[in-house]
């Protein structure tokens, strides 16, 4: 199942991101566009803004607070990456890091290890 638009910041705002989500997704790339920005000459009120900005950006939301709250628990740097293999990549790695952290907590009989990676790191 492929995605029909991919939602980016302004600081994605780049023509290899445009490539990339055109040619190799097969997306069509939207940036996010707030229309309150550009101050009190522009006329929304919060009645529109509620339901447009719950389907852009709710599940883009959730994705980034899912990803935000591993690196923060596993110590994890940011992301620094451009292409589609470094983002797989990012992905992967952040996830084996908190599925190898279980395993050997629970190995060693040690339940307060679940949320100390360096405990288990220096113990293994």
């Amino acid at each position: 199942m492929l995605p029909w638009v991919v939602y980016a910041d302004a600081a994605s705002f780049d023509r290899r991101f445009f490539r990339v989500v055109t040619q190799w997704v097969g997306a069509h790339p939207a940036v996010d566009y707030h229309p309150r920005r550009r101050g009190k000459q522009q006329w929304t009120t919060p009645f529109f803004i509620g339901p447009w900005r719950r389907p852009v950006l709710g599940p883009r939301g959730a994705i980034e607070r899912h990803f935000a709250r591993l690196k923060r628990h596993f110590g994890l740097k940011d992301f620094q990456g451009y292409t589609i293999v470094w983002v797989t990549q990012d992905v992967l790695l952040t996830h084996i890091a908190v599925l190898a952290v279980a395993p050997a907590a629970r190995r060693y009989q040690r339940p307060d290890w679940l949320r100390r990676r360096s405990m288990v790191l220096a113990h293994v």
